[in-house]
């Protein structure tokens, strides 16, 4: 990434406590095999966040779609707070915490909040997404530094669930596969990171 540009409004996330927890959040025991392996969720969050804003920046100067222009102008704030809180969610251990949830549980509560989900869509999300979605949703204060910079909360929920079937044939469903979909800069981050912390020299 080199130096990742962070302004006044992304330190309003950034600084709360419940992002700085993934500070202390790492994958398994990765340092064990390689020392210099230190990644844990709050770097790799950045990360996503400074890749979803670059990959938004090329898809909206590659395109002469008028009403693409307009939609990702719209939404690029929405874009960049999604990848930023995509990782919200994650228990201890990372991944290996994802036992600790009920996914039809939080697929449930989410759809209290959300009943215009789809819970089919929803099935497809890991269940840290899910739990993600859901602080996004009900933790007063960070729903309130969403709300006061006047984002479009339901939009970076579906970003972070991959809910898209909505947006089929529209601008919109393009900005989810940003965060959701089969190469997306979430994976993009990790395997670059990956590549860099072990030098396992698979990326040039």
């Amino acid at each position: 990434h080199g130096y990742i540009e962070v302004d006044n409004d992304d330190l309003k996330i950034i600084d709360h406590p419940l992002f700085q927890r993934l500070a202390h959040i790492r994958q398994g025991l990765n340092q064990a095999a390689y020392p210099s392996y230190t990644q844990s969720r709050f770097e790799h969050s950045l990360g996503v966040m400074d890749f979803g804003s670059k990959v938004l920046s090329i898809l909206r100067d590659s395109t002469h779609d008028g009403d693409a222009h307009r939609v990702f102008d719209m939404k690029k704030r929405e874009v960049r707070f999604a990848c930023l809180l995509h990782d919200i969610g994650h228990a201890p251990f990372s991944h290996t915490g994802e036992m600790f949830f009920n996914k039809e549980d939080l697929i449930n509560e989410l759809m209290r909040f959300r009943n215009d989900l789809d819970k089919a869509e929803l099935q497809n999300a890991a269940t840290h997404e899910l739990m993600s979605a859901l602080i996004l949703l009900k933790h007063s204060e960070i729903k309130a530094v969403l709300r006061g910079l006047s984002l479009d909360i339901n939009f970076m929920v579906d970003m972070i669930c991959g809910t898209s079937g909505q947006y089929e044939g529209k601008p919109e469903f393009g900005l989810i596969q940003i965060l959701n979909s089969g190469i997306d800069v979430d994976r993009l981050d990790c395997l670059l990171r990956d590549n860099f912390m072990t030098g396992g020299g698979f990326v040039s």
